[in-house]
């Protein structure tokens, strides 16, 4: 990693986001081994630090798999060639365009869908667009904010409701 410059702790001003390199690369590499050993895929999530040199010792490759909060995060990942890449927010109509913009450019930006009339609009854009889209069905497990619980009938109906371009891509759970 990089320095922009060299100062003390005394003659820093506050607020300022510090990062102990080394403790860094440790715990970056500690999650990726824990990972590999439970045999998941380790998806960083890119809203907190917002920083791409981070991002890619977090990465198990310079493409990703990454998660971000924002299309603007999607783009800026993209533009820098990280293309395997989750919008880890439930889609709305109006950012389709975006997403279909950035898999036209080579990423593969996959969405949420948490309803029927959620896959019910990303099928229609698929159709009048003639694109595709990934999509994940995202499960309730913990938080009660978003996401279908996963006892739901809906999750069946959620899948079906994805037509003529969107495509069933599996499911998405986070605690």
């Amino acid at each position: 990693m990089t320095h922009c410059c060299l100062q003390t702790v005394d003659t820093l001003e506050t607020p300022v986001f510090v990062v102990n390199d080394e403790k860094l690369i440790r715990n970056l590499k500690m999650m990726k081994e824990k990972a590999a050993q439970l045999g998941v895929t380790l998806r960083p999530h890119f809203k907190t630090h917002k920083s791409l040199a981070i991002a890619r010792e977090q990465m198990i490759s310079p493409t990703g798999p990454v998660t971000v909060s924002t299309l603007k995060e999607a783009e800026a990942l993209a533009a820098q060639g990280v293309t395997d890449i989750i919008y880890g927010v439930g889609i709305s109509a109006q950012k389709l365009n975006r997403v279909k913009a950035l898999n036209d450019k080579g990423a593969d930006v996959k969405i949420l869908v948490d309803s029927v009339a959620g896959a019910g609009i990303v099928s229609a854009f698929c159709l009048d667009n003639r694109c595709r889209l990934r999509v994940l069905i995202e499960i309730d497990c913990d938080g009660h904010r978003s996401g279908l619980r996963p006892e739901s009938d809906l999750i069946v109906g959620v899948a079906r409701a994805l037509t003529d371009g969107a495509q069933l891509a599996g499911v998405l759970t986070h605690a």
